[in-house]
């Protein structure tokens, strides 16, 4: 009974935090919609895209892409020894996992992306269009939240807590892509800052549910 209610108290206790993470997460975006994310373009733009750097990030980023082709067809051929009748080893647990997660995390960017409809970088660059264009996220209109920064926290989380002596490792698996869509203008600093919770919770909650306890 006893460890029952501590472990309530536990769970409680994740879920206000999770929650004062989101009201945290709300907060930083606001400040970022009003102060960061236009100053940062513009500097970027002047500066960092000009660099042969730019277009080495671009094709580094590439991997993401091959990841979330990857995920899907990882779980269908796991499925399909299951259907079987074949066990699947023991070692594909944490892939498993990490493929729910980036399968998500798709999912989930995609919805938001249609919900908020954000202009992208490039045409507040040109023509200066910044605004959310609500329940219409179409082209040029599907920067938020940051699909980079959703798919490589939720990777990164899965990691954080599947193989924990691996960190540092797990933390660049986030950093790096996130950085880069900023510094490429991919990306305004606001969308990676939603991206990352979303793929934080993301992460988290597919442990959660898939491996409970």
């Amino acid at each position: 009974m006893l460890c029952w209610t501590l472990a309530r108290i536990s769970h409680q206790r994740l879920l206000q935090l999770w929650l004062l993470g989101l009201v945290l997460c709300a907060i930083a975006v606001v400040i970022s919609i009003y102060f960061v994310d236009r100053p940062v373009a513009t500097l970027v733009a002047a500066t960092a895209r000009q660099s042969p750097i730019d277009s080495w990030i671009a094709h580094a980023l590439e991997f993401l892409a091959t990841v979330a082709v990857i995920a899907p067809l990882f779980l269908i051929v796991c499925a399909c020894l299951v259907i079987a009748g074949r066990g699947l080893p023991p070692w594909t647990k944490t892939p498993l996992l990490c493929c729910w997660g980036i399968v998500w995390a798709i999912a989930a960017t995609t919805a938001f992306k249609l919900i908020f409809g954000r202009a992208e970088v490039d045409p507040y660059l040109k023509d200066g269009i910044y605004q959310f264009n609500w329940f219409h996220g179409t082209h040029w209109y599907e920067a938020f939240p940051s699909g980079t920064a959703t798919i490589s926290a939720a990777l990164m989380t899965v990691l954080w807590m599947r193989i924990p002596s691996w960190r540092w490792l797990w933390l660049l698996v986030f950093l790096l892509p996130t950085i880069g869509v900023v510094v490429t203008n991919e990306h305004f600093v606001g969308d990676v800052i939603a991206g990352g919770y979303l793929g934080v919770s993301i992460g988290w909650m597919t442990v959660a549910l898939l491996q409970p306890g």
